[in-house]
């Protein structure tokens, strides 16, 4: 495309991958909303998509923003550059190429398996691990909080049977190639009160061979 037009604007847009810096090829890039007409296009081999000759919109009080977003196979998008953030809700001045970019991600899962001293184990009441290293366990089925929390991320899931699988915290997909801590805990039963002591993990392991991770609490 050429150079923006006497008042026209353009917006450049990157998709790359979030954990990687990679471009992301043939991703389809939506650009709806302001004063222009909705547009489409794909992104090439650098993860580049440019629409030209936009209607400005720097008025707030008259015209309303473009918003941008992204869509690929097998990836989603990093929600901090979902409309409305910054990034991806513009606001374009005349004569100006705006050069945005768009994160994406390969969803991810994270297991959590909860296990408890097998009978005569040595569980300690009140809380806590007992038995040792290379102890015999047992499955923890009875109903239990487990707890996970990253630097950007926190939220709570019900296991029932032993465990838990998740993609999503707090209504967010799971960020991958950060650490993640887990716990665990339980209503009293018999006079104990169940806990497991905190795991962190970076999850996944190796992005983006693996995009699941395993995690196993002691109660």
């Amino acid at each position: 495309p050429g150079a923006p037009g006497i008042t026209e604007a353009v917006v450049k847009a990157t998709v790359a991958d979030y954990v990687l810096s990679t471009s992301i090829e043939n991703a389809t890039v939506d650009l709806r909303g302001g004063p222009s007409s909705d547009r489409a296009d794909t992104t090439n081999a650098a993860g580049e998509v440019v629409f030209p000759g936009l209607t400005p919109n720097t008025n707030t009080g008259t015209t309303s923003p473009y918003d941008l977003t992204a869509s690929a196979a097998g990836y989603v998008t990093v929600p901090q550059d979902l409309p409305p953030a910054t990034a991806t809700r513009l606001r374009v001045a005349p004569t100006t190429v705006f050069s945005t970019a768009i994160r994406m991600f390969r969803p991810v899962t994270l297991d959590v398996a909860l296990i408890r001293p097998a009978a005569g184990g040595g569980h300690v009441g009140g809380g806590g691990h007992g038995g040792g290293a290379g102890a015999a366990t047992v499955p923890f089925t009875d109903p239990a909080t487990v707890t996970l929390s990253s630097s950007r991320m926190a939220g709570a899931l019900n296991a029932t049977g032993g465990s838990v699988s998740t993609s999503t915290l707090d209504g967010e997909p799971i960020i991958p190639n950060d650490d993640y801590t887990a716990g665990a805990y339980a209503p009293s039963t018999a006079g104990r009160a169940w806990f497991a002591s905190a795991v962190t993990k970076k999850v996944p392991t190796d992005y983006p061979n693996v995009l699941s991770s395993a995690v196993t609490l002691l109660m």
